[in-house]
């Protein structure tokens, strides 16, 4: 069983009946990033974004221990990874909420959207992650 990721508001996975707040830290970030892209990415797009401000090497290195923290979460079934990326995809809000907007289904789009994209889960280190989610912060906003 798949979770159902929720990444407007403050965001969550929902495996079953268990509720799983996401942690203002890399491994939900990643998980979050990961569920909102819906497809495999390379591990050096994934440095990239999380570990622009250091050296390739450390940015790799991170990466491999929070790719290994994440895939031992309970809650994060479906997540995926190998030499070449990784990948987690499951259904989110956001796509629910694009789809109603694409299908103006105002009434739907209204009822999913529950505020601020990954609210709670910013970074303060300068990283590519933080432009990356006020881009789509306000991408988000202004079709809601």
């Amino acid at each position: 069983m798949l979770p159902k990721v929720y990444l407007l508001g403050e965001p969550k996975a929902v495996l079953g009946k268990k509720e799983y707040r996401l942690q203002p830290n890399r491994r939900s970030q990643l998980l979050a990033y990961l569920a909102y892209k819906h497809e495999k990415l390379s591990r050096d797009q994934l440095a990239d974004v999380f570990w622009s401000h250091t050296d390739s090497q450390a940015a790799r290195r991170n990466l491999r221990k929070v790719l290994f923290e994440a895939k031992n979460l309970e809650w994060s079934s479906g997540f995926d990874q190998d030499e070449q990326g990784a990948s987690w995809l499951v259904e989110t809000d956001v796509k629910v909420f694009e789809d109603a907007i694409k299908h103006h289904d105002w009434a739907k789009a209204i009822e999913v959207y529950q505020g601020t994209l990954l609210k709670g889960l910013e970074s303060e280190d300068g990283a590519e992650f933080e432009t990356w989610l006020e881009q789509e912060r306000l991408r988000l906003e202004e079709l809601y």
